[in-house]
């Protein structure tokens, strides 16, 4: 009877055991970015937005939006939010870089460049690497998202469409909504993908040619949540809903650049003298040989009486930056002040824009929005802030991936998180199970030996031994005997 109580006392711990460990199928993920949408660009515009409104009731967001990385650009912050690092691990350090490895200038806009793995595979692991080594069944499906092109240790999205900085407003062969049309249907396939990225380039457009304050930004963001709303629509048709957590952000936001804000770099130093890497307004500087000193001492002198700009030699740029430990960040950096714009070569300068980025990215008109929706999310959770380089820790965390090494952790967003508190709560009555039933267990083997002991006394009192001695007399005289004792036998009666 001990036996096979305690057979079952461990078959059902196993079972619990097994059922506490068990993972249900993790949820699909599309994360979204629309380029350059300022964390407060829905506040401008109350009532006119109700699917992104539905994303703050039916899921959460960043009250004060995404601390992105340094450079506040394009290209180095949708390699952050994939890779998780920054931008001197990850080896994006502008939209515009120059590596004197390869004596070659790398530009966003190259298409050609985009499927160069040297540019890319620098040591980071974008979410569709990790999300597609990890199980044969995983697959990922890319739309523009800048930097997903290039084969990373060998691999590239199982699906993937390269448009050009094409724009809502645009004649474009692939509109917004075509773009939701083929991710919807890369998610039903036969063989779906459970990864998704899309890239929409609004309001970013809006914001450098018109400044994040004018009716064309406010107008795009209306056009950009009846996107949305047609995304929200095709999910439900296609009975998504519940199947597909949605990360909904941007790379960086926008500020006004006014025109009596902008320095001619060439007023102060020959450009004859130097090459440049990305002018505005993060400026890399190459001096020819033996200018270097000079230069930076020229540079000096104009930061000083400009106030507009902080020079610095590679080595000195801040160490809260994480730029400086890369080979592409070239001898001397110029940083403009936010609003000023720095120009070089004025003869071949592009016409100036009324809004620009890539300014310091403590600097809250450089922080992006970010909203969550989907069965993994709490409906109505806000969290103050978080940093972009925390999304691919929360990609991996959704999609049950183990994430490579990254700078990003989960701990600004777990609030967000529906799974965690619902997970400490089974924890803890899993555990309050098995100590009742523990004790369930040990209350039924205690009544059980008190029974089996009573009708062994019961029985040993109607037995007569021969010679008319009663059987309890004997019992009387050796109860200092061990009960079920296995030293016991019929001799020692």
């Amino acid at each position: 009877m001990i036996a096979r109580i305690l057979s079952i006392l461990i078959f059902v711990m196993f079972m619990v055991k097994s059922l506490h460990s068990h993972k249900s199928q993790p949820k699909k993920l599309l994360i979204i970015s629309m380029d350059g949408f300022r964390w407060d660009y829905i506040n401008k515009i109350p009532g006119k937005t109700p699917n992104f409104d539905r994303f703050k009731t039916e899921g959460g967001y960043a009250q004060n939006g995404m601390k992105n990385i340094f450079v506040s650009s394009t290209a180095p912050n949708h390699y952050a939010l994939v890779t998780g690092l920054y931008s001197e691990s990850h080896g994006i350090i502008g939209n515009t870089i120059y590596d004197p490895r390869f004596n070659e200038t790398f530009s966003l806009f190259n298409s050609t460049q985009q499927y160069d793995s040297k540019w890319f595979d620098n040591g980071g692991e974008p979410i569709w690497v990790t999300n597609q080594i990890q199980s044969s069944e995983h697959r990922s499906g890319s739309i523009a998202w800048p930097g997903s092109y290039a084969a990373v240790n060998g691999i590239v999205p199982t699906r993937f469409i390269l448009t050009q900085r094409l724009y809502y407003h645009n004649p474009a062969p692939y509109s917004f909504k075509s773009r939701i049309d083929t991710i919807i249907k890369w998610f039903r396939e036969k063989y779906p993908i459970n990864l998704g990225l899309l890239y929409f380039g609004e309001p970013d457009e809006q914001g450098h040619e018109h400044g994040p304050e004018s009716q064309e930004v406010k107008d795009m963001i209306q056009l950009l949540d009846g996107t949305l709303g047609y995304l929200l629509e095709q999910l439900k048709k296609y009975g998504l809903e519940d199947e597909i957590n949605i990360i909904l952000t941007s790379d960086h936001g926008m500020t006004s650049a006014p025109l009596d804000k902008v320095v001619i770099l060439d007023d102060y130093v020959d450009p004859t003298d130097y090459q440049v890497f990305g002018v505005n307004p993060v400026t890399n500087i190459l001096p020819n040989e033996g200018e270097k000193e000079t230069i930076y001492k020229k540079f000096k002198e104009a930061s000083e009486s400009t106030k507009a700009f902080d020079v610095y030699y590679k080595e000195d740029l801040p160490v809260e930056y994480h730029i400086k430990n890369n080979i592409r960040i070239q001898p001397i950096v110029l940083i403009a002040h936010i609003h000023y714009t720095l120009v070089y070569n004025i003869s071949s300068d592009r016409n100036h824009s009324l809004g620009t980025h890539g300014y310091n990215n403590s600097l809250q008109d450089m922080h992006p929005f970010f909203m969550v929706k989907g069965p993994s999310f709490k409906a109505g959770a806000t969290i103050e802030t978080l940093n972009n380089v925390d999304i691919y820790s929360l990609m991996c965390h959704l999609l049950d991936l183990k994430p490579a090494p990254t700078n990003g952790s989960l701990d600004l967003v777990r609030d967000l998180l529906k799974e965690d508190d619902e997970h400490t709560v089974v924890t803890f009555a899993t555990y309050i199970g098995i100590l009742v039933f523990i004790a369930l267990i040990a209350g039924v083997f205690t009544m059980a030996a008190c029974r089996q002991h009573r009708n062994m006394k019961r029985k040993q009192r109607q037995m007569t031994l021969p010679g008319g001695v009663q059987f309890s007399t004997i019992l009387q005289r050796e109860s200092k005997l061990p009960l079920l004792s296995e030293e016991s036998d019929d001799d020692s009666l």
